[in-house]
């Protein structure tokens, strides 16, 4: 059986070849497929309880948990942004999240923003 980061790095080479074959859609459909399998690579590793609970004795996952963000996927899945747009999570919760997601290996979804698709 393949796993979930043997498919996201099959598809970061798609999307490798079609930024070099000047197929810009093609590239940012491959990698957002990249970012979903990289998020189930996540939910594999990790529960969603080791990168929240600590963080301020569980608030921030009633927050996100109330957000629709129930797994540690979901939350790879957000971009920095859309994390901070979740109601009542500010600039720092945000940033202690993507600290707590950086310590187990893993990352936000970077920010589409000015990229062609």
């Amino acid at each position: 059986m393949i796993d979930a980061d043997s498919i996201a790095e099959m598809h970061a080479r798609m999307a490798e070849c079609a930024i070099i074959s000047g197929e810009p859609a093609k590239a940012h459909a491959a990698i957002e497929r990249c970012f979903v399998s990289l998020a189930e690579a996540a939910n594999e590793r990790l529960t969603y309880a080791d990168a929240v609970v600590s963080l301020d004795g569980g608030r921030t996952a009633t927050l996100l948990h109330r957000a629709g963000i129930h797994t540690i996927g979901d939350l790879c899945g957000l971009t920095f942004d859309e994390v901070r747009e979740i109601q009542l999570i500010g600039k720092g919760i945000a940033k202690r999240l993507q600290d707590a997601l950086a310590g187990h290996g893993l990352h936000l979804r970077p920010s589409t923003e000015g990229v062609a698709a």
